[in-house]
């Protein structure tokens, strides 16, 4: 079995621009589970998603942007065991444009 199979999860993305050196973050809503903080986009696996499904769902929700065909990375993953849990962040490429344009809630 697959550790994503045994685990519950979460993945997040930073993304960023490499032409003109922006990252996109956002801003928790007020009602959130951690208020009004900066966060990356992402959020939770759910049942039968692998952790990229998970991501790219997560960021259509947050920021409306498809981004299945920009190059990715995983960065880290960490692994809790009591509850089992796995956090996974990946870098995103996007072009310039994008990030600009999100950053202001386009």
């Amino acid at each position: 079995m697959k550790i994503d199979e045994l685990s519950q999860g979460a993945s997040k993305a930073l993304i960023w621009s490499r032409l003109d050196d922006t990252y996109l973050f956002i801003l928790r809503s007020d009602l959130s589970k951690h208020p009004l903080q900066w966060d990356l986009p992402g959020g939770h696996v759910d049942p039968g998603e692998n952790h990229r499904q998970a991501l790219y769902r997560e960021i259509v929700e947050e920021i409306g942007a498809d981004l299945q065909e920009e190059p990715s990375i995983l960065l880290s993953e960490t692994v809790t065991e009591e509850p089992r849990f796995v956090m996974r962040n990946y870098a995103i490429c996007v072009p310039a444009q994008l990030c600009y344009l999100r950053s202001k809630g386009v």
